[in-house]
């Protein structure tokens, strides 16, 4: 390995029970800090869907100093053009709906990580797999970069498109000065709504940490019966998650009017930034209200209150998120092939169905 890195492969349970301490730290020291990256988010995905076409695949960067960089994924086997392929994932994904997916790097080690895992990749740990499919990467991210560059000197085939687009909103110190920077549109809607909302008693309710024991189960009450998705799937690994004592915490907010609810916000709470992972709005009560916005600006008005620095949307194009936020990031999707039939017929297939679509269209 070149510059005296050494890559640690790490495929059993076991091997990851030693990544704890290391973990924490490494992304600590990092540019790519996020939830979706913590241990705690990736161990309760593990615990709920890795299943049994499905393995640990995780990279670990050593030079003489220790640990540098994890790449946190795993492997899936599956079949493609009728062969059986393997494709390397992000932990996380697809499921749950995980954002800012990365390598996790020692800030100034990115490109030294990039390198050390391309040799691997394409050296000692090319038996191991056909495809690398890495999706929900940062598109400011350093090591997808570096990492690029290396593939792009050794004339290797690579596909790199957008995956997603992320409305975000700074906070800023007071409540009138965001709203204020809010569209004419935007700040007449959601007091004409309040008007109509304060007439039916309703109230904005939130619990946060542990209060959320109980009003999970009762925000995928909600959910299921006003949404089209089934919420089991993720109301479990929630349970799971909250289980397991993480940085990761809770706020669930409730729109609550004639005793019953109305609306609710499903949020993550991480450092100094509250995510909006799922909400949900019985259409019904009114269809003159947008229960969902009114609460939405309910959140952002306490979350400026209690000094929160970032209010993120997540992935996701409905047009609500543009209205309420004021700068966005962009996610990428990467994919690679190795050199052989498995990936080339793969790489063939995923072609030909996009360039159906674009007929099509």
């Amino acid at each position: 390995m070149k510059n005296n890195y050494k890559i640690d492969l790490i495929n059993t349970t076991e091997g990851w029970a030693t990544l704890s301490l290391q973990w924490s730290t490494l992304l600590s020291e990092s540019d790519s800090d996020s939830l979706f990256l913590t241990r705690g988010w990736m161990e309760s995905w593990i615990q709920c869907f890795m299943g049994s076409k499905r393995s640990l695949f995780v990279l670990v960067v050593r030079n003489s100093d220790g640990p540098v960089a994890i790449a946190p994924w795993y492997l899936e086997t599956g079949r493609c053009a009728g062969l059986r392929s393997r494709e390397i994932r992000f932990l996380g994904t697809p499921e749950t709906g995980s954002d800012y997916l990365d390598v996790i790097a020692r800030h100034g080690y990115e490109k030294d990580a990039a390198n050390a895992i391309y040799d691997y990749l394409f050296g000692a740990g090319s038996r191991h797999w056909d495809q690398l499919s890495l999706s929900d990467l940062p598109a400011e991210s350093r090591f997808l970069f570096h990492f690029m560059n290396r593939l792009d000197e050794a004339g290797k085939f690579s596909e790199l498109r957008r995956n997603a687009y992320i409305p975000r909103t700074t906070l800023p110190a007071t409540t009138k000065s965001y709203f204020e920077g809010l569209s004419a549109r935007r700040r007449a809607r959601y007091r004409k709504d309040w008007r109509h909302l304060e007439k039916h008693g309703a109230c904005h309710i939130t619990y946060q940490g542990q209060n959320t024991d109980e009003s999970l189960p009762r925000f995928f009450a909600l959910y299921t019966a006003q949404s089209k998705h089934d919420g089991s799937t993720l109301n479990r690994f929630l349970q799971v998650l909250s289980g397991k004592g993480t940085t990761v915490s809770l706020q669930i907010d409730f729109l609550v009017a004639k005793e019953r609810d109305i609306a609710a916000l499903l949020h993550l709470v991480y450092g100094n930034t509250l995510h909006l992972l799922a909400q949900a709005s019985d259409k019904s009560f009114d269809r003159r209200l947008s229960l969902g916005n009114a609460l939405i600006g309910k959140c952002l008005d306490r979350a400026i209150e209690a000094k929160v620095a970032c209010y993120d949307f997540l992935k996701g194009g409905e047009e609500y998120k543009f209205e309420w936020s004021n700068s966005a990031k962009a996610s990428l999707t990467l994919q690679v092939g190795q050199r052989n039939l498995r990936s080339y017929l793969c790489t063939a297939s995923r072609l030909l169905r996009n360039l159906a679509k674009a007929i099509l269209r």
